[in-house]
């Protein structure tokens, strides 16, 4: 991404927006083929094998359903992520309550995808010691504060929002 010496603060917002939406397009459609490609291969094991014999130490099932739900999870939150750069790049201003219900939207993904990240690795791993963590999922803890911290630059969009409205009333 190349700017200008002079752009504005306006051309610089709208390139970098430009620029994080078409990183996020693309991103978009790999997560999307690995997700069909994970819900086909876990639907192919559920099918091809007895259903008692495939959840007795077979760690192909496990480390499919491990995998499905971070692959679906990002997928999700990388739409929600595309969605809110492209009405970013189309607005006259950040802020905008679609935008901010966009982000709001966003951290409550990362946020219930962390918890139930922190559900699902320990449960997983009680069941076969070879597939999730054992103890406390660091990688769900961090995908939940991923989650706050966009919880947070939401309400400031939202107070921004807010302050938009009073000074277009204003005038």
């Amino acid at each position: 991404m190349k700017l200008r010496k002079n752009a504005t603060v306006e051309e610089q917002y709208r390139s970098i927006c430009k620029y994080i939406y078409g990183y996020s397009l693309g991103g978009e459609a790999v997560l999307a083929i690995l997700s069909a490609a994970m819900l086909v291969s876990l639907v192919g094991q559920l099918v091809g094998g007895s259903f008692g014999d495939m959840f007795k130490g077979d760690d192909g099932i496990w480390h499919t359903v491990y995998y499905t739900y971070y692959v679906l999870l990002f997928t999700l939150a990388v739409n929600f992520l595309r969605v809110t750069f492209k009405r970013l790049t189309s607005s006259d201003s950040p802020f905008r309550t679609e935008i901010a219900k966009g982000m709001r939207v966003l951290s409550r993904i990362l946020v219930w995808g962390g918890v139930g990240s922190m559900l699902l690795s320990p449960t997983l791993n009680h069941i076969n010691p070879n597939v999730g963590a054992h103890g406390f999922d660091l990688f769900g803890f961090g995908i939940g504060i991923a989650g706050l911290m966009f919880d947070a630059f939401s309400l400031i969009f939202e107070y921004g929002c807010s302050l938009q409205q009073q000074a277009d009333e204003t005038l």
